[in-house]
């Protein structure tokens, strides 16, 4: 009896703060009549889907079935990432240029079916993005050089194995409530031009191919005027495409595509023993000039691969491999403190010189373009404030004083709080709960005592008392 309880009062849990599901609006590129509805949607929430890719599950399929049999039959290979996330998700990633030109020995070697999935899954998406960008491309007012970055670019694939935490039945109650909602990878936006993406594979201990289960993504969309969390249904047979950063920040492409803040919620299912996600990050051509810091992607690359590893390199496989998210964008404040130097106009600067220029500018030490900005400026540096800041992007941002330091998060290169606490509706779910575990209670004291008739002893009714 307990034990139905306390499975019907999970199933609540899970029901009350289930996200509500998502279908992103997909689209067939053969079809001209819908290019400026396509168009439309990127503009609103920057997610599409494509659909009627000719060959697109059967190629992909042979891709990712070859990465899992790589990675669980090789678990040690030094081509092999591994990470432990928030909650306890176990990731191991493969990370290489699309062209090939990171290939391990050690990858090649031992995993050669995957490298020659990879080739055919790779000339797929060339092809299928070199569509996209054509139509991209057609009606804007300037001439975009989206066509020469997605034939060009130093484009990044990532090749993700989620592994759950070890779980057991001594879990607590709370726990297992908390990984109900708990984000194995906090909300972030990726660090490219675009994301090219598909339905995740679900494999049990044999390595089967487990279906029907959600997607594990998580979006933060605007719909009807509304910021809202949503788990999107993404299909096999389609090609998923999220604008990044970069679209905005590095280039001049002709529309104003929002980044996507997504996140992964690992499924709570007992089944799975690894969730095999896969990314196709577009990026620029090393030369390309970024549009807003006037640096060579290269240049850029060496400085954010400077922040991450506190050293400069020159090899450009490292280089790219740090270039999956934004830095700073998956991060709470509390993980990514600076000291925060408060810098203010001197006497031989301009009159027109600002505070908020000088504090944008003197706190990105790491980037060359902000460091000579802060001294063409003439500020002075008036104070520190030892953890005063977040890492957002580069940038070191001073802390909020509208909410808790731990709850801040980077939103470009600015903190933001999140939004109103929802604890209210987690106790109303417990009250619940709660309420109809008494009830249950009662019913069964009711029903053993109409299956158990008083004994002579018993001459008192029980409400008597």
């Amino acid at each position: 009896m307990i034990g139905l309880i306390v499975a019907a009062c999970l199933a609540m849990f899970h029901s009350a703060h289930g996200m509500a599901e998502y279908v992103i609006p997909s689209f067939d590129l053969n079809e001209r009549g819908s290019h400026l509805s396509l168009i439309k949607a990127l503009e609103a929430n920057g997610v599409i889907a494509l659909k009627n890719v000719p060959k697109f599950a059967s190629t992909r399929d042979p891709y990712v079935q070859s990465a899992f049999a790589c990675m669980k039959q090789h678990p040690n290979l030094d081509a092999l990432m591994q990470k432990k996330l928030q909650d306890g998700t176990q990731r191991t990633t493969i990370s290489m240029n699309a062209d090939g030109a990171t290939f391990s020995t050690a990858l090649t070697t031992q995993c050669p079916k995957f490298i020659e999935a990879q080739k055919s899954y790779n000339q797929l998406l060339r092809d299928v993005s070199a569509r996209l960008a054509n139509v991209l491309s057609k009606d804007t007012e300037i001439s975009s050089p989206l066509v020469d970055v997605v034939n060009l670019g130093a484009h990044l694939d990532h090749i993700h194995s989620y592994t759950p935490a070890p779980s057991s039945i001594f879990t607590p109650i709370s726990s297992l409530f908390k990984a109900q909602t708990q984000l194995s990878l906090d909300f972030h936006t990726d660090n490219g031009v675009m994301l090219l993406t598909s339905a995740p594979y679900y494999f049990d201990d044999q390595g089967s191919v487990i279906k029907d289960i959600s997607s594990g993504l998580v979006l933060r969309l605007s719909l009807h005027g509304k910021a809202q969390q949503v788990m999107p249904h993404l299909s096999s047979d389609e090609l998923v495409v999220m604008v990044g950063e970069g679209f905005s920040r590095w280039g001049n492409f002709g529309y104003k595509f929002p980044p996507v803040l997504h996140a992964v919620q690992m499924p709570q299912d007992a089944r799975i023993a690894s969730r095999l996600f896969s990314g196709r990050m577009i990026l620029l051509q090393n030369d390309a000039t970024l549009a807003q810091s006037h640096l060579s992607f290269k240049d850029y690359a060496d400085a954010t691969t400077r922040y991450v590893l506190n050293e400069q390199t020159g090899d450009d496989s490292t280089t790219l491999s740090t270039l999956g998210c934004p830095v700073g964008r998956t991060l709470l404040a509390s993980d990514l403190s600076c000291t925060l130097g408060i810098w203010a106009p001197s006497n031989a600067s301009d009159p027109s010189t600002t505070n908020e220029q000088c504090m944008f500018h003197c706190n990105a030490p790491n980037m060359k373009k902000d460091v000579e900005m802060c001294k063409s400026l003439k500020c002075e540096l008036v104070d520190q404030v030892m953890e005063g800041g977040t890492m957002c992007w580069m940038l070191c941002v001073q802390h909020l004083d509208t909410c808790n330091i731990a709850d801040q998060v980077c939103v470009d290169q600015s903190l933001a709080c999140p939004p109103p606490s929802k604890t209210w509706e987690f106790w109303t779910v417990v009250a619940y709960i709660a309420a109809i575990a008494l009830g249950l209670w009662a019913a069964w004291l009711l029903w053993k005592r109409c299956t158990n008739p008083a004994t002579p002893s018993e001459t008192v009714p029980l409400l008597g008392y």
